[in-house]
């Protein structure tokens, strides 16, 4: 059960509201580093809404979903315990999947260029 939808779920934690179940979540972009950083973007297909997930982090990273019109979610700078596993934006609600069009997840390493995973 899930416990909001599309734009009542903006600026709110996916695992929080049950939106990043298996079941029920697509992954629309990915992009893995040479180095084993992996973001993605993430689609909530009962929540109607989006967020990055990164997971391979080192201490300092950041990372971020961006969407067009849309407020950037940001999370980090990533501690050394919280490397250890996924880490998740805040959501933005959508309409739907192909509102997600534009949509990227991007990597902001400590040290590094930032590396992007678009939605086409």
């Amino acid at each position: 059960m899930h416990g909001c939808t599309g734009p009542g779920c903006d600026g709110l934690a996916p695992g929080a509201l049950g939106c990043d179940r298996a079941d029920a979540v697509v992954t629309l972009a990915e992009h893995r580093t040479e180095e084993g950083r992996r973001v993605q973007v993430r689609y909530g297909r009962d929540c109607r809404a989006l967020w990055a997930r990164a997971s391979g982090l080192r201490a300092g990273d950041r990372f971020a979903l961006r969407l067009p019109g849309a407020p950037a979610r940001t999370a980090g700078p990533v501690g050394e315990e919280e490397a250890a596993g996924y880490l998740a934006t805040l959501m933005t609600g959508v309409s739907g999947p192909d509102a997600a069009a534009g949509a990227t997840a991007c990597l902001l390493p400590v040290h590094g260029p930032e590396e992007c995973a678009p939605v086409r």
